[in-house]
């Protein structure tokens, strides 16, 4: 979920979820909670110097810096705006991850307890 996330909102459909990625997203789910993780994603997608209005012109949002480690992470996510919340905290983004809206075809009914 949090590696689709990350494809879906960096733009890169074809990336794959090799070991390395892996690791960084398990270490970010066991260091933090989805929500963090998925939080943290949306920070890196707001800052334009790391979406490549840079003075190389390249983007720096690969999941592996993201997750780098706690410095990192936590920068990110402090990117990611207050706005972004809904009235119990959870971010937007999330709450439709956990709803009924169609991932890739596919709808999550499972998240909210139903079959």
């Amino acid at each position: 979920m949090v590696f689709v996330h990350w494809q879906k909102t960096m733009n890169c459909p074809k990336a794959k979820l090799d070991n390395k990625r892996k690791t960084r997203i398990e270490w970010g789910l066991k260091t933090y909670d989805l929500d963090s993780c998925i939080a943290a994603i949306d920070g890196c997608a707001r800052s334009k110097w790391h979406m490549g209005q840079n003075d190389r012109g390249l983007k720096y949002n690969d999941i592996t810096l993201i997750f780098r480690d706690s410095e990192k992470f936590e920068r990110f996510l402090a990117m990611n705006h207050s706005e972004n919340k809904t009235e119990n905290g959870i971010s937007n983004t999330l709450s439709r991850w956990m709803g009924k809206e169609p991932i890739d075809g596919v709808v999550l009914n499972r998240a909210v307890g139903e079959k």
